[in-house]
């Protein structure tokens, strides 16, 4: 008997299926293993299977989320050891823990900008309660990007950061934004009016922001889709909240075929006004957005699990406007 081939390590009964099956058979058994779902399984068959390794570690990576910062380390000093890792990532997601520190926040950013020419989508998420420093700079890391980003959900307002941000070319190609405003600090505020430059991610077509936000982004943009958020009642400083005609004329100036076409308002109880301007929002609607054929209102004194109500409508709202507990 050859020596070499007695003294060969057998192989694994995967790592004999994988060998005889073509590339073309094991991409499409890898395609029904879902990454943040199925990490273990990914890192098994890259750690055991040959032929699969490569296919296993681009679905591995394609999904990140960091929700701590041993977790951010660990990633970094992956990437400081196979650069080419980094360049996996589409979707990241960022969950800051209950404390945070400046460490943390230089890491996420370090992520960003690895991954920066590469990622579709990112979204930071903060715990409810968290008395975190305002943290919109780590958008810096995403500036090298080539415009490869669509969609962008961060929990910060339209500061200057963020304005930033939207005005390089890493945002060319966004087609969703959602600005939640937890934290507001007066060193980061844009002085009004704002504006952005015409040809700010001009693809975008999904928008959700405070109403102060939106006046600023969706004029010359394709947006059909406006979703008005607002900050809750313990924020450093609530928003100026525009009035109505200001954000409906702001609206109407989406450059979409049939411009916004979904509008939800959501989440105005906070101000002393809640029902007045809910309901004058409403009223204008129609008039302002004649190819609007889809209206959700959250208007409620209480809790935001109470009282919602949206309303789809079969074809353009001409003169009235119904929800189950309101008519117009």
């Amino acid at each position: 008997m050859d020596t070499e081939t007695a003294t060969t390590t057998p192989l694994s009964p995967l790592a004999k299926m994988s060998s005889r099956l073509p590339l073309e058979i094991l991409t499409r058994i890898l395609d029904h293993l879902v990454p943040m779902q199925d990490t273990i399984t990914l890192a098994a068959l890259v750690a055991t299977s040959r032929d699969m390794c490569p296919l296993a570690e681009k679905r591995l990576y394609s999904h990140i989320y960091v929700h701590s910062a041993p977790m951010a380390h660990h990633l970094l000093r992956t990437w400081n050891t196979r650069a080419s890792l980094a360049a996996h990532v589409k979707h990241l997601y960022v969950r800051a823990p209950e404390r945070t520190s400046s460490e943390f926040w230089n890491s996420i950013k370090d992520i960003f900008q690895r991954t920066s020419t590469t990622v579709t989508n990112v979204t930071v998420n903060l715990p409810d309660q968290q008395e975190g420093p305002y943290v919109s700079w780590i958008l810096r890391g995403l500036q090298n990007g080539n415009g490869t980003l669509t969609t962008l959900r961060v929990p910060f307002s339209l500061d200057t950061e963020v304005k930033a941000f939207l005005e390089s070319a890493a945002a060319k190609s966004l087609f969703r934004l959602d600005l939640v405003d937890l934290y507001i600090l007066p060193d980061r505020v844009i002085p009004e009016p704002v504006t952005l430059h015409a040809d700010v991610s001009s693809q975008l077509t999904h928008v959700e922001a405070s109403a102060a936000a939106l006046c600023a982004i969706v004029p010359g943009h394709p947006v059909t889709t406006v979703y008005v958020r607002t900050v809750s009642d313990n924020v450093v400083r609530p928003p100026n909240l525009p009035p109505a005609p200001e954000l409906m004329s702001k609206l109407a100036q989406s450059t979409a075929p049939k411009g916004v076409v979904f509008l939800h308002i959501g989440e105005l109880y906070m101000f002393s006004r809640t029902e007045t301007y809910s309901l004058e929002v409403l009223e204008l609607a129609p008039r302002y957005l004649p190819n609007l054929w889809c209206l959700g209102v959250v208007n409620y004194p209480g809790t935001a699990s109470e009282n919602m109500s949206v309303s789809y409508f079969p074809r353009p709202i001409t003169s009235r406007i119904y929800l189950p507990c309101l008519l117009i």
